[in-house]
C-alpha cells in the first residue's frame, strides 16, 4: 500500500480497490454498456454439534461488499453456498497404515506402508482443496461463463461482475486455503510460512533473514 491509498470500511477502502484493478477494468463486453463491480465476501468455519467432534461440519457463506457494516451483520444478509463435511467420518482406526503411493508409485510390496505425519498432513490439505472446489464450483462456473448478471442501472446495460473481495475465516482454514501444513521440525519444506518464501535454511543462516514476499502471482 502507499501512504495516499485509503484505509476505510469494505466497500471505500484500499482492498476494493485493489479488487477492481485486477478483475474489473478490463474491456466491456458486447451487449453491456457499463462493469459494475460486486466484491463478494466468504466466510468458512467449523461448526461442532456434539462432544467428540463427529458430526462437525464446515459451512461456506457469502454476502456481497455494497453492503454497509450494520447490513453485513445481519444473519439473514448471508446465504451458505455450501457445507464442507467432516472428512475423518467412516476412517477408522486403521485408515493411516496404509500408504497406496508407497505400493501403486513405487511398486514396493514389503517396508514401510504406515503413512508418515507429515505425508497425513499433505494429503489432508490436498482433500480440503478438493472440497472448496466442489463447494466453490458453482460461483466460478457462473464467473467464467456467463462473466456476471446483466441487468438494467441507471438506463445502462450494466454487467454485474463478481470476484473474490475477502475470506473472513481463523487461522487453521486459512492454512488449508493457501495450501498451508504443520511443517515443524522438517528442513526439506520449500517455505515455512504463507508470508515469504523462505526455506529453514534461509532462515537460519540469514541473519537478518532476506525475505521473497509470496504474491498473487505465486498462489
Amino acid at each position: 500500500m502507499d501512504p495516499e491509498d485509503k484505509i476505510d470500511d469494505l466497500n471505500t477502502g484500499f482492498l476494493l480497490q485493489k479488487g477492481i484493478d485486477l478483475y474489473c477494468n478490463g474491456p466491456v463486453p458486447d451487449g453491456s454498456d457499463i462493469i459494475l463491480p460486486c466484491g463478494i465476501i466468504f466466510f468458512c468455519d467449523e461448526s461442532h454439534h456434539d462432544t467428540k467432534g463427529g458430526n462437525k461440519t464446515c459451512p461456506v457463506s457469502f454476502t456481497i461488499h455494497i453492503l454497509n457494516t450494520e447490513a453485513r451483520a445481519q444473519y439473514e444478509n448471508w446465504v451458505n453456498i455450501g457445507f464442507i463435511p467432516n472428512k475423518g467420518v467412516c476412517k477408522g482406526k486403521n485408515a493411516n497404515n496404509f500408504d497406496h503411493i508407497w505400493v501403486e508409485q513405487f511398486h514396493k510390496k514389503r517396508g514401510k506402508k504406515t503413512k508418515t505425519d507429515k505425508y497425513v498432513r499433505v494429503m489432508n490439505v490436498k482433500d480440503q482443496q478438493l472440497l472448496y472446489k466442489a463447494v466453490l464450483e458453482s460461483f466460478s462456473d457462473f464467473c467464467h461463463k456467463t462473466g456476471g448478471l446483466r441487468m438494467m442501472w441507471k438506463g445502462q446495460r450494466a454487467l454485474v461482475k463478481p470476484f473474490s473481495l475477502l475470506t473472513i475465516s481463523d487461522t487453521k482454514e486459512y492454512n488449508m486455503m493457501v495450501n498451508h501444513f504443520n511443517s515443524s521440525g522438517s528442513r526439506l519444506i520449500r517455505c515455512l510460512c504463507k508470508d515469504c518464501m523462505c526455506s529453514f535454511i534461509d532462515l537460519g543462516t540469514k541473519i537478518p533473514p532476506q525475505c521473497t514476499r509470496i504474491t498473487l502471482a505465486d498462489t
